[in-house]
């Protein structure tokens, strides 16, 4: 378990074993590679065992976060992917991370984790997915949004701040992350 201060990160960093992590309140911003996922309510997120990954906090927030061997869920997916949280998963996942690191086979904690495992559902839901783009003057733009999600500059004030001309940072932004 975690608690992140507002703006609070984890620096970028990878594990052995796979990675449940869900927010149990607030909202949290998962960096993998050039993708960024949103996680918080009914929403977490898989990231699997030697994938680099960073965290940043955009509210206050606590999560959760169970590592996962994949000796013991080889079913688990190869990529990162959201997680519906229902209200059953979410208590046994809170169970589970409050459990002991050596699980005894047959023991509750054992139980525990075999049923989180067998509740675990990725879904779809591309509106939490952010893209990275690549052009340096959109990284600009998306690194202050990041870090001052109430900024309110007009793409014109944007433009003027990262370069270019609006219409350029309006075509570039769809082509490279289709929103």
């Amino acid at each position: 378990e975690l608690e992140l201060m507002l703006g609070g990160t984890v620096e970028r960093q990878r594990h052995s074993r796979g990675q449940i992590m869900m927010a149990a309140a607030g909202v949290v911003t998962v960096s993998v590679a050039s993708q960024w996922w949103v996680i918080g309510g009914a929403r977490a997120i898989w990231v699997p065992e030697g994938v680099h990954h960073a965290i940043t906090a955009s509210t206050a927030a606590e999560l959760r976060n169970l590592q996962v061997s994949r000796a013991l869920a080889p079913h688990l997916p190869a990529q990162t992917c959201l997680v519906a949280v229902s209200p059953l998963f979410r208590e046994l996942l809170t169970d589970a991370v409050g459990g002991p690191n050596a699980v005894a086979a047959g023991s509750r904690a054992a139980k525990i984790l075999d049923l989180l495992l067998m509740e675990f559902s990725p879904i779809e839901a591309l509106s939490l997915f952010l893209p990275e783009p690549t052009d340096i003057r959109l990284q600009r733009i998306c690194s202050k949004l990041r870090a001052d999600p109430a900024d309110d500059r007009t793409l014109a004030e944007w433009a003027d701040t990262a370069g270019g001309c609006t219409r350029t940072l309006e075509r570039l932004f769809h082509k490279e992350t289709g929103l």
